[in-house]
């Protein structure tokens, strides 16, 4: 009988021992998060700078690559205004079965 209150104490204290431990357990997931949040933050700032520059470049590309096919194609562009003009029925002018109008690329 004595054996048995003692196991029993003792199991009682081991209980309330892992409950203290999943309490600070819990505390100490709090601190940690707390301690990661400045390093979280600045690498969130980070990614929006780099994708900010991405985009800057990715435009800029962009805009070089649509200047340089309108540059390209603008004398084509010249030439079926020109024909529209003078054959003003002929759809198919150049090749083209459509009816172009305006060649024009926002520049």
């Amino acid at each position: 009988m004595y054996v048995e209150q003692q196991i029993s104490g003792v199991h009682g204290k081991m209980v309330v021992y892992h409950e203290n431990l999943k309490r600070l357990r819990k505390r100490l997931e709090i601190v940690r998060q707390v301690c990661a949040a400045p390093e979280l933050y600045a690498k969130a700032v980070i990614e929006v700078y780099r994708r900010k520059m991405f985009g800057d470049k990715f435009r800029e590309v962009s805009n070089i690559l649509v200047l340089f096919c309108f540059s390209y194609f603008a004398p084509v562009c010249i030439e079926i205004q020109i024909r529209l003009i003078l054959n003003p029925k002929d759809s198919s002018v150049a090749g083209l079965t459509f009816e172009i109008t305006k060649c024009d690329f926002g520049y």
